[in-house]
Formats: structure tokens, sequence, C-alpha cells
């Protein structure tokens, strides 16, 4: 049998668990007293609006479709219109989760641009801790992915295989953000 090219399951991969960074995000804005938790997303972070869901459920609290923004627009365009959306509400969260940096960049700028503030009007956690996050005016909350620990494995596998090329082991090794 061939494998096709988009069969994974044939390659070492390397993976971030999702869900126990969105877990970790959402049980620190629950931390700081935040009941009225928000999400931002596009249509690829499925994954990541379920581990919201998820997160909000095993903490008793409600999911409300309300507070829920699936942007057609992806990245920082995306976190800006989906903020805008959510600021609209009756009762705007207290807090937002974006389902990565790109958006939470993007509702930052929404969050300023009506006139409040973070984090004394509105929260905001993003997720992947991307270069830029630390050099805003004002720094981003992320959940970051161990980039270092991923180099390490990843190079101590491509090693393994180099060194012996009989060692055909297909890895499947998930890391957790922090």
């Amino acid at each position: 049998l061939i494998a096709s090219e988009d069969d994974v399951s044939n390659y070492d991969c390397l993976n971030i668990d999702e869900a126990y960074g969105v877990s970790t995000a959402i049980s620190h804005l629950i931390r700081l007293g935040h009941t009225r938790i928000a999400y931002i997303g596009d249509k690829l972070t499925e994954g990541r609006l379920a581990a919201y869901r998820d997160s909000l459920r095993k903490n008793k609290l409600d999911v409300d479709s309300a507070l829920i923004v699936t942007a057609e627009q992806r990245f920082e365009k995306g976190g800006h219109l989906g903020m805008q959306a959510l600021l609209k509400n009756r009762q705007r969260p207290s807090a937002v989760f974006a389902a990565y940096d790109d958006m939470a960049i993007g509702a930052m700028r929404a969050i300023s641009e009506a006139g409040l503030t973070i984090p004394d009007d509105i929260s905001l956690i993003g997720m992947d801790d991307v270069f830029v996050s630390p050099y805003l005016c004002k720094a981003l909350t992320t959940v970051s992915n161990p980039i270092r620990e991923m180099a390490m494995v990843s190079l101590s596998i491509l090693f393994r295989k180099i060194e012996d090329s009989s060692f055909t082991v297909v890895q499947n090794v998930v890391l957790k953000p922090s």
C-alpha cells in the first residue's frame, strides 16, 4: 500500500495539547473572578472552541452562545471584528479567550477603540505566545507553547532516524503548553 500524502499516520508528529492549553487559560480567568468568558475564533479553531466549551462546563459555567464568535475573517482582522461584535452585547463579557494571539491582537484594538482598557474593563488572553506579544503597548497574556522542548524533541527524533536507518518507529509526541 502506498500512503496518501495527506495520511500523517506514517510520519512523526509533534503536537501541542490544545485542550490543556485552553483549559489553562480558562482556569486562569476563573481564578481572577471571571464568569462571563467569551470566545473569539475562526473556522479553523474548532478544536479550541470545543475545549473552551468543555472547560466552561467543567467549571460549572454556562456556555452562552451570545459570547461565542466564530469570525469569517482570520488573524487580527477576525479578532477585531469578533471583539466589536461581542462589545455590542447588552451584557458584555468580563473576559475573552482568543483562539490564538493574532486574534487577541485584533481584539485588543477593538477594546481600545471602544474606550475600554485591559484588564480594568475587560480581560483578554490568547494562545500560542507569538513573538510580538511582549512588544505590544499592553503586553498580551497568552498560553505559551514549549518551543525549546519542541525543538529538542524534533531534533532527537531526526538524529535517531539519521543515525539508525533501521529505526522506523513512527512517533506522535504531544507537549503541554503553559
